[in-house]
């Protein structure tokens, strides 16, 4: 199973990735990517990159970039905030980014992505 959401964030880190060459990243990805695809179901996945690409260092809270959250989008960061699953397959992304020196080291824990912030 591949996530296939055309157009996304999550279907063009999957494209920037497989430029990398880079098997244990992309694998660890595609788990997340297909979690949260099972998760939130295909024709959810847009409107949770939607939300995400405005300001992923937000999706811990209600408010995003100014504007509150609509329903469907506070249920959609709500399943996905429940998931420990999606938690685990997270962290094990952003753990093989900084291992391989893809997340700049400068930033702090707050600016870094981790496992409240899906992406």
């Amino acid at each position: 199973m591949n996530p296939i959401t055309v157009g996304n964030a999550f279907e063009h880190g999957l494209h920037a990735l497989e430029q990398r060459n880079d098997p244990e990243l992309l694998e660890a990805y595609r788990r997340y990517m297909q979690h949260l695809e099972q998760l939130l179901g295909k024709d959810k996945m847009d409107a949770y990159a939607h939300v995400y690409q405005e300001d992923p260092r937000q999706l811990n809270r209600v408010q995003v970039v100014g504007r509150v959250l609509s329903p469907d989008e506070q249920i959609l960061h709500d399943t996905v905030a429940a998931d420990p699953e999606v938690h685990v397959l997270y962290d094990q992304y952003i753990t093989l980014l900084k291992t391989h020196g893809l997340i700049d080291p400068k930033f702090d824990e707050n600016e870094v992505p981790d496992k409240r912030r899906h992406f």
